[in-house]
């Protein structure tokens, strides 16, 4: 009896959650981005680490579900996020990028890209260079 409890649970866990492909993905760049990594005074020998789109809108999915930095984009600089008032904005880090901001409208499951700053500090500056988006 406690093992069918179980698995009901678990079948009405995964009807309500909802799946990569049944969120909308706005304002991601066409062809991904490109991030400086390592700098180098000379610029023929940075190395820079590349994103799909794909690969964006997954680590957005992924990270979707934990605790917002702010419960409305339009509160912080959010870079193409500002107008998203009451939409919570996430900001997230790894060892590739300084920064990757995203907001969620939960209620109509579209996830929106925001900005992002790699790890790469230029030459000559004291802040990571913001992404290229192609």
């Amino acid at each position: 009896m406690k093992s069918t409890l179980l698995f009901i649970g678990g079948l009405l866990g995964r009807a309500t959650a909802q799946t990569f492909e049944e969120y909308e993905y706005l304002q991601f760049p066409a062809n991904g981005m490109s991030c400086l990594y390592d700098p180098n005074p000379d610029p023929a020998l940075e190395t820079y680490t590349n994103f799909t789109t794909l690969e964006m809108e997954q680590l957005a999915y992924e990270f979707k579900d934990v605790e917002p930095y702010d419960p409305s984009a339009a509160n912080v600089a959010s870079g193409k996020c500002t107008w998203l008032a009451g939409v919570p904005f996430y900001w997230i880090g790894n060892n590739q990028l300084y920064s990757f901001t995203f907001a969620v409208d939960h209620t109509k499951n579209d996830i929106y890209f925001c900005g992002a700053i790699g790890q790469g500090v230029p030459v000559g500056s004291n802040w990571p260079a913001p992404c290229t988006y192609n």
